[in-house]
């Protein structure tokens, strides 16, 4: 490979996913939004730092928040990558409260302090 490829290659993981169309979210290990991308404040209505440090539940209709604690804490204890939303309807929550149908793509991202959940989030069609 040449040195250049090699080193575009070194752009940081935000820098990267902040040129993504979905929302992109890494979460920690007690499911707290550490890094969202600004497709994420767009599709969900929040600001950055309004998302930032808190339980990704908030993102989901509250009638599923406790379910989907389970769902996320599942997928911690067994990381690997998987597609929601193609066979059940997943609904996301705006800012302003109205709710809409969202595919998920699940995966992880290996760092020092270990595997961290990566969620790429898009609208579904309707």
């Amino acid at each position: 490979m040449e040195d250049g490829f090699i080193d575009l290659l070194q752009v940081s993981l935000p820098e990267a996913y902040d040129q993504v169309n979905d929302a992109m979210f890494v979460l920690n290990g007690e499911g707290r939004i550490i890094y969202c991308n600004r497709a994420a404040t767009i599709l969900f209505g929040y600001a950055n730092q309004e998302m930032l440090n808190n339980p990704v539940e908030m993102l989901v209709p509250d009638d599923v928040k406790t379910k989907h604690v389970e769902f996320r804490k599942g997928f911690v204890d067994n990381p690997m990558p998987r597609q929601m939303g193609e066979r059940q309807e997943i609904n996301g929550r705006h800012k302003n409260g109205t709710t809409f149908r969202v595919r998920v793509a699940l995966s992880h991202v290996n760092t020092a302090r270990g595997l961290l959940p990566v969620a790429q989030v898009r609208r579904a069609e309707a």
